[in-house]
């Protein structure tokens, strides 16, 4: 038994049956669904590592041109064979990152469903989309620059550049895409999208079912939280960085970075408001103040500032720059009257510039008498 066929606890009647199997497929001996049929019968279950070395297990029998044009294939015969891992990492793990980007960019994926349907074609909703998806090359970064080469380490390197032919061309479509919509080829840009979403999600299917949970069982915790270090300095696609991955005995002055961190941004959080609450403050009269003698219009602005923060709209909403009117959204919220109503440092419940004086009509700014007929 070599040594990574005993790092994974292959039994080798049960090797022996998968890659026989898999062999007589590719060679046309079986069809998908014989085959199929036949790894139900002998083996019931496949768990994810099994599959993946037995993949790894047909090197120098077939060529990677060859793998990776049947991988769909592959993972069809083993439909209803191959366990669903439940992918459960500990928090900050490597591979827990993996799998928050996963469900980070299935949102922006849904949010492109969406889009598809609609009627009309609005550029800016599909730029959200696709500056969310161009980070997509941050995820695929960290796995071809340090999870691969961590499994290749352990021998296991058939899979990662089979995986890695999919990573490009997953970057790729989504570059091709993005192309087509920054030069506003509406049309090429709306068909090229489906088969852009479909490879995504293909090669995510493939990281759960396949390369996150062998990966778990291949790696160890020392070799988790080397990546980990060295996954922040690359950084991370459309999440927030994580904490490093802490484990007792290992790395336990990570913890108290991890604190620090969680500090520094919570200044950064509040000097945040504060510059912002000053901000806003420009756009409503001197504070008034109210029984309690607290601020009214202080606290107004602070609330709707942290509101902002707390939303995670600060980044996308309108700049807030002097010699510029407020955003609705502010205005209304801090109740600064409508523009062209008058001061800001009125409130009244309606508009009340002057009506124009019967018999006359505005013209360039000046009344003027209508002319009679």
């Amino acid at each position: 038994m070599n040594p990574l066929q005993q790092k994974l606890d292959i039994n080798n009647e049960r090797y022996r049956i998968i890659v026989s199997i898999k062999e007589d497929y590719l060679d046309g001996k079986l069809s998908l669904e014989e085959g199929n049929r036949i790894l139900k019968e002998k083996l019931g279950t496949c768990t994810p590592d099994e599959f993946a070395y037995a993949e790894q297990s047909l090197k120098g029998v077939y060529k990677d041109e060859e793998i990776l044009d049947k991988m769909d294939d592959l993972l069809n015969l083993f439909d209803g064979v191959l366990v669903r891992a439940e992918n459960e990492y500990p928090e900050n793990h490597p591979l827990w990152a993996y799998l928050e980007e996963i469900n980070a960019v299935e949102k922006v994926a849904l949010e492109a469903d969406e889009l598809l349907k609609q009627d009309k074609f609005i550029k800016n909703p599909w730029l959200g989309v696709f500056d969310s998806l161009a980070e997509w090359r941050i995820h695929l970064s960290r796995k071809q620059n340090q999870l691969y080469p961590m499994l290749e380490n352990h021998g296991f390197d058939r899979p990662t550049r089979i995986m890695w032919t999919f990573d490009d061309g997953v970057r790729d479509s989504i570059s091709s895409s993005y192309a087509l919509l920054r030069e506003d080829k509406y049309e090429e840009f709306l068909a090229s999208v489906p088969e852009t979403l479909a490879k995504l999600r293909d090669l995510n299917s493939k990281e759960l079912e396949v390369l996150l949970p062998t990966s778990f069982k291949l790696l160890s915790d020392e070799e988790f939280v080397r990546m980990s270090k060295n996954d922040h300095e690359i950084g991370y696609a459309i999440i927030n960085a994580p904490g490093l991955y802490v484990v007792p005995g290992i790395n336990d002055s990570a913890a108290s970075l991890n604190g620090n961190a969680a500090s520094q941004n919570s200044a950064v959080s509040n000097e945040f408001l504060n510059d912002l609450a000053g901000l806003l403050s420009k756009y409503v009269g001197p504070s008034r103040q109210h029984k309690g003698g607290k601020h009214r219009t202080d606290h107004a602005v602070k609330a709707t500032a942290e509101f902002s923060f707390k939303d995670g709209q600060h980044l996308n909403s309108p700049p807030l720059l002097p010699g510029l009117p407020a955003p609705a959204f502010f205005r209304s919220a801090l109740g600064i009257p409508p523009q062209g109503c008058g001061s800001r440092r009125q409130a009244p419940a309606r508009c009340t510039r002057p009506r124009s004086v019967p018999g006359t009509q505005r013209r360039g700014g000046q009344r003027r008498p209508r002319s009679r007929r």
